[in-house]
């Protein structure tokens, strides 16, 4: 593999983000431009690997995406929860509307075109082909979806929405059924 393909990961510390980044690390020669919360740790101290730290209000993802040159955003980063509470709109609004159209924004000014965004099984919870929102996160999703498109559509970016029903595997510390039912055996 080539080290001309830089990709840009967002949500770069979620299980989700770590596992994509052993795979690519492992198997590629890919540079990576990881944009993770300001208290996310550096996990990987790679030298193909350049990290960007957001803290909501100084950081600027059209300096990030301009100084790194990514040829390809890979957009994981969000806020979930299952029934909101009062307390968690503002980071929900903040982490699945504001930040991402802040990054389909920078990567237009950077000259980014392309993306893989990611989805939830929460908007196709009913699974008949319509939408059917079951919880405010679900909305936002759809929310971004549609954001995207405008991108798409007027812009000409190349966009694809990976739906993620669930995941786990190793070293997945979270509360899953599979380790629960079978300890030690991922």
């Amino acid at each position: 593999m080539s080290k001309d393909l830089k990709i840009c990961i967002t949500g770069s510390s979620s299980y989700i983000g770590q596992s994509l980044i052993r795979r690519i690390l492992d198997t590629t020669d890919y540079l990576l431009v990881l944009i993770q919360g300001k208290n996310s740790p550096r996990v990987f101290l790679d030298k193909k690997i350049e990290y960007y730290f957001y803290d909501d209000l100084d950081f600027n993802l059209y300096d990030c995406l301009e100084n790194s040159k990514p040829n390809l955003v890979i957009h994981l980063a969000g806020y979930s929860v299952a029934e909101h509470k009062r307390d968690d709109l503002d980071h929900l609004i903040g982490s699945n509307i504001v930040f991402g159209t802040k990054l389909l924004d920078a990567m237009k000014e950077a000259g980014v075109l392309k993306i893989i965004n990611t989805g939830s099984y929460w908007e196709d919870f009913y699974q008949d082909g319509k939408y059917h929102p079951v919880n405010l996160y679900s909305s936002f999703k759809k929310c971004f979806f549609n954001i995207m498109q405008f991108y798409v559509e007027v812009l000409k970016f190349k966009a694809i929405t990976f739906k993620l029903y669930d995941v786990y595997g190793p070293e997945d510390k979270r509360k899953k059924i599979i380790p629960i039912l079978y300890p030690g055996r991922l």
